[in-house]
C-alpha cells in the first residue's frame, strides 16, 4: 500500500521515472523489511501518512476536493500510531513552502487552514481545562501497560512522567 502512494505521489510531483525509482529505493530499505517482518505499526503510519500526503497534493493540484478524505484517515491513522496526527500539518506545511503560500489565498485551503487550527485549539483547551490529565492518561493507557511496563510496578511511571513533564 504505501509503494503504491508513493509511486503516485512522485508521479503527481516529477514524472514516471523518478516515481519508478523512488519507489524501487523505498522497497528496498531494510528498515521498512524490519518493520515488515515484525508487524510493528512503523508501516501502517506510512501507509496513513503517504495516503494524507498524496490525497492533500492531489486536490492542491487539481480541481477536485479530496480534502475531506483527510480527516477520517488522520482520526484512524491517530488509532493506529498517534504521531500519524502531525501528517496533515506537514502536508500543509510542504504545499506552503513548495508553492510559496499562494494556497492560503484560495479559499479551501484557507478552511481547510483554519479548521485544522480551531480542532487543533479546541483540543487543547479541552486537555488544559478538564480536571483530568486525559493525554497522560491516554499514554498511560497504551504505552506503561504494553511497552514500559516493570516488573515491581502495576503500570509504568517512566512514560507518563516523561509525557508529564512535557505538558
Amino acid at each position: 500500500g504505501v509503494l503504491i502512494f508513493i509511486y503516485l505521489l512522485g508521479k503527481e510531483l516529477f514524472n514516471e521515472q523518478v516515481a519508478l525509482i523512488g519507489t524501487l529505493i523505498f522497497s528496498l530499505l531494510y528498515l521498512n523489511l524490519f518493520y515488515t517482518f515484525r508487524i510493528l505499526t512503523n508501516i501502517p503510519e506510512l501507509l496513513f501518512g503517504m495516503t494524507i500526503f498524496y490525497l492533500f497534493y492531489k486536490s492542491y493540484s487539481s480541481s477536485k476536493n479530496y480534502l475531506y478524505l483527510l480527516i477520517p484517515i488522520a482520526i484512524i491513522g491517530f488509532f493506529v500510531r498517534f504521531t500519524v496526527a502531525i501528517y496533515p500539518f506537514m502536508a500543509f506545511l510542504f504545499i506552503l513552502v513548495a508553492r510559496e503560500i499562494k494556497p492560503l489565498k484560495e479559499k479551501k485551503f484557507f478552511r481547510l487552514f483554519l479548521v485544522i487550527i480551531i480542532l487543533g485549539a479546541i483540543g487543547y483547551f479541552v486537555l488544559l481545562f478538564s480536571g483530568k490529565n486525559l493525554l497522560s492518561s491516554f499514554f498511560d493507557a497504551f504505552y506503561g501497560g504494553i511497552i514500559l511496563r516493570h516488573e515491581a510496578e502495576p503500570r509504568s511511571v517512566v512514560f507518563s512522567s516523561y509525557i508529564k513533564n512535557i505538558i
